[in-house]
C-alpha cells in the first residue's frame, strides 16, 4: 500500500460469516468465508469531497437480532502504516 490514502474494508456478521471483502464482487449465495467478495453492484473506489458509497451483501446470511438480543456487523478497515488519507465519518445503513 505505501504512503497513500488507500484503505481496505472487510465486513462480518459474527458467528455467521468470515471477514468478507467489500472491494470484490459477490460470487453469490452461500459464499461467506474470509476473503470472499461481498460487493453488490459497482465499486466506488475513490473518495472525493462528496464521499463514496458501496453496497454489501452477506451472500444469503441475514441479521436476525432484535432489541433484546442484538446482532452486530463488524467493519474492519485496514491501511498501510504510512496512510496519508483521512476518515472523518462512516455511515452504515441496513435494509
Amino acid at each position: 500500500m505505501g504512503g497513500n490514502n488507500n484503505i481496505h474494508v472487510d465486513v462480518k456478521i459474527p458467528s455467521k460469516t468470515g471477514y468478507m471483502d467489500l472491494g470484490k464482487p459477490s460470487p453469490g449465495a452461500g459464499s461467506t468465508s474470509d476473503g470472499t467478495g461481498c460487493l453488490s453492484g459497482d465499486l466506488t473506489d475513490e473518495v472525493d469531497d462528496s464521499g463514496a458509497s458501496n453496497l454489501c451483501t452477506f451472500n444469503g446470511e441475514t441479521l436476525d437480532g432484535t432489541a433484546s438480543t442484538p446482532q452486530y456487523v463488524i467493519l474492519r478497515i485496514v491501511s498501510d502504516k504510512q496512510f496519508t488519507g483521512k476518515l472523518s465519518r462512516i455511515q452504515v445503513g441496513y435494509s
